[in-house]
């Protein structure tokens, strides 16, 4: 894959990287630093950008089958990444993995294994003072697209724990809708020709 750099007046050809069947590259900064998480079929890797040598370098390989989606994303002074995995071979029904910066170490340690099914990414959002993570699960081992996504709520310590399953057909990426004035809504967008939908926050759960 290649990162492109703005020369004034377009983008050109800056930097490859080794990628091998990427699905998705998640750009992010923490502690001063420029971080850059790609999503490969086997194992994903997550680089950091060098001062020395002007180029992002290798900080840490994880296994990750078939993964499509990175989230970063910050709660309070902790810094997490979660990894949408997809398949292991035939099987969708696999655990996609939320890790959490360590800084002793200056590396992601898995925090939490989570179920998934087919999953296609990951979103992460706050609201009313909460830290959420909704997952998109895509698709069971007998094919079946009607599936549950689930809504995870940080419990303030060490997990995210399920508060909402959210029927959906194919799902393939959330997001949050904030308008002033109006409760906030979640999208849902559907694969195969299937509506996309919206949910609205009630207080309790949309």
């Amino acid at each position: 894959s290649v990162i492109y750099r703005w020369n004034g007046a377009m983008f050109e050809p800056y930097q490859n990287i080794s990628t091998q069947g990427a699905m998705d590259l998640e750009w992010f900064t923490m502690d001063g630093s420029s971080f850059l998480a790609v999503a490969n079929s086997a194992v994903s890797v997550i680089y950091q950008w060098s001062e020395s040598v002007h180029l992002f370098v290798v900080l840490q390989s994880i296994p990750t089958p078939n993964a499509h989606d990175w989230e970063w994303f910050q709660i309070g002074s902790d810094n997490f990444l979660a990894v949408a995995n997809f398949q292991a071979e035939q099987n969708y029904s696999i655990d996609s993995v939320i890790y959490r910066w360590d800084r002793s170490s200056a590396m992601f340690v898995a925090l939490q294994n989570v179920p998934t099914r087919g999953a296609f990414g990951w979103t992460a959002f706050s609201m009313d003072k909460m830290a959420f993570l909704v997952v998109a699960n895509n698709r069971d081992n007998a094919g079946n697209l009607d599936l549950d996504s689930v809504v995870y709520r940080w419990n303030g310590v060490d997990a995210f724990v399920a508060v909402q399953y959210i029927p959906t057909y194919a799902a393939r990426d959330w997001a949050l809708i904030t308008v002033p004035g109006q409760s906030d809504l979640l999208a849902v967008a559907s694969d195969y020709g299937h509506d996309s939908a919206i949910f609205q926050w009630n207080g309790c759960q949309f």
